[in-house]
């Protein structure tokens, strides 16, 4: 091998190891980047897709629009789609279970919204059932303050005993504080509607307990059967409101339970998708400072090789220019019975080769001096 191509080979080892340690970073940081950036876009997607339906879920809790709860709906069948096809870090035994997690929050979450729903529609209902019976004993009760029908006046035989103008009186006085408790239940009604207070629940309820003991009162005392029958009927409706206001009152318990079901299942989604965010942005990391200690060994290993074979070349050269040296210096100190050893085939060995065969003709020159 030529001396030349021993610098070439020597510097072409260098330059090998240079370019492995920056293949082994580049394919590594590129992996890197490439597993981070799905990652990233897998996420910003569940993100993306949660909040919307979060907007559409309060739009259904504020309008009880049916579009609104096929949007929530829609919303998601595409969280889960996107969450059947994780990045392939997923896999992985530690972000495989927080992914689980986020997939659990979001069934919990699908189920208590779905019981939401179902309560709202059924409250709407009870509600539209509820407003109704209201509007009914409103009528009733302007129907109870007409003129009474002398004509169907009959003897009541605990009234007999007694003054009938007494009992007239007392009988309007029962349908005016029917009157005024109907409009005491219609604002209650209405305030429970909004706010669902306890309070206002009661005062339905003790307001409609006072309506049949007055329309009771009339029932068994009025001289008059028309308002007789009025009482009855208003007696009735208040008992029919009375049962659909409590279960609506129900409903709206189990209303209150499934959106504090629902908050819940929101808050251990976006906690299950933090986990799963910094899980994967730790094992980046990890991989990140895994691919910087390969870096560093093969740098290391590649400076040591590096060094070892310029050192062989190193010698591998100089060694015969050393031997050609010592020879010339002793041809210099006038012994000529010295001579180089050639060991390679290169530029050196020969030079090595040209100098012995240069060494005979000095020592025939030299004696043919010496015999002079």
């Amino acid at each position: 091998m030529s001396f030349r191509r021993k610098l070439a080979l020597a510097f072409s080892l260098v330059l090998l190891f240079t370019i492995i340690v920056s293949l082994t970073n580049w394919l590594g940081m590129g992996s890197v980047i490439s597993r981070q950036n799905q990652v990233d876009t897998f996420t910003s997607t569940i993100e993306r897709l949660f909040y919307r339906m979060l907007g559409e879920e309060q739009s259904f809790r504020s309008t009880s629009k049916i579009e609104h709860f096929r949007a929530v709906n829609t919303y998601l069948a595409e969280i889960k789609h996107s969450l059947e096809s994780p990045p392939e870090s997923a896999s992985e035994h530690g972000v495989e279970n927080n992914l689980l997690s986020v997939v659990e929050a979001l069934e919990s979450y699908e189920k208590s919204f779905s019981a939401y729903s179902t309560t709202t529609l059924a409250m709407e209902t009870m509600k539209s059932r509820m407003l109704k019976e209201s509007q009914r004993l409103v009528a009733n009760a302007k129907k109870l303050m007409e003129p009474l029908d002398v004509a169907n006046s009959v003897d009541n035989p605990k009234n007999k005993a007694g003054n009938p103008e007494k009992f007239e009186v007392t009988e309007r006085r029962s349908a005016s504080k029917i009157q005024y408790l109907l409009s005491a239940v219609l604002l209650a009604e209405k305030d429970f509607i909004l706010s669902g207070k306890t309070e206002a629940m009661s005062a339905v309820n003790n307001a409609i307990s006072e309506i049949i003991s007055n329309t009771g009162y009339i029932q068994n005392n009025s001289r008059n059967r028309a308002n007789q029958l009025k009482a009855f009927r208003i007696a009735k409706v208040s008992t029919v409101y009375l049962d659909i206001f409590n279960q609506f009152a129900k409903e709206q318990q189990r209303l209150q339970q499934s959106a504090a079901l629902m908050k819940n299942a929101q808050a251990m989604f976006n906690k299950a998708l933090t986990l799963y965010i910094e899980r994967e942005r730790n094992h980046t990391r990890e991989h990140i400072e895994s691919l910087q200690y390969l870096s560093i060994f093969i740098s290391i290993i590649a400076i040591i090789m590096g060094i070892t074979a310029v050192f062989i070349l190193a010698r591998l050269i100089t060694r015969p220019i050393q031997q050609l040296m010592n020879s010339a210096q002793h041809i210099v100190e006038g012994n000529l019975d010295t001579s180089v050893k050639i060991t390679s085939n290169d530029d050196i060995g020969a030079l090595g080769r040209l100098f012995n065969r240069v060494l005979p003709v000095l020592r025939s020159t030299s004696f043919i001096l010496k015999s002079w």
